[in-house]
This record gives structure tokens, C-alpha cells and sequence, in this order.
């Protein structure tokens, strides 16, 4: 049997309202991501134009979130 986390409502929430810029990220972009790890921030944000310097910043603070705690447990 499997546990959910959240409650089916809580999911419908999220899939049927857009975050907002403020936490607007590109984490599910595999091609981003692989580019975001070898590009510049200057030479990322002219390459995908139509992306904000904030979904940057954004991602970028997830990243470094994920890495610290995954230092923090030791892995």
C-alpha cells in the first residue's frame, strides 16, 4: 500500500495553478539543466531568451538547496 504525501485536492491545486515567477523554475528541463551546468549565467539567459533572470536565480537556489542537504546527509 502506498502513502500519499498529499491529498489528491492539494495535487489538483498545483496542477491547475501556474506557479508564480517569484518560484517559477526549469528543473523538469532536462536540456536546460544539462546546458545550465556548462553555460555562464550571461551566456544561459541568451541562449533561452525567453526565460527570466529570476527563473535562473530561481533554479540555481533549488540546485544549491539540493546540493547542501544532500552534503549535509553525506551523500
Amino acid at each position: 500500500m502506498t502513502h500519499a504525501k498529499y491529498s489528491p485536492s492539494e495535487i489538483n491545486k498545483w496542477f491547475h495553478c501556474p506557479p508564480s515567477l517569484s518560484q517559477s523554475n526549469f528543473l523538469d528541463d532536462a536540456e536546460k539543466m544539462a546546458d545550465f551546468e556548462i553555460l555562464t549565467k550571461e551566456e544561459f539567459l541568451t541562449s533561452y531568451s525567453y526565460l527570466t533572470e529570476q527563473e535562473y536565480d530561481n533554479t540555481k537556489r533549488e540546485v544549491e538547496n539540493d546540493t547542501t542537504q544532500r552534503n549535509d546527509r553525506g551523500s
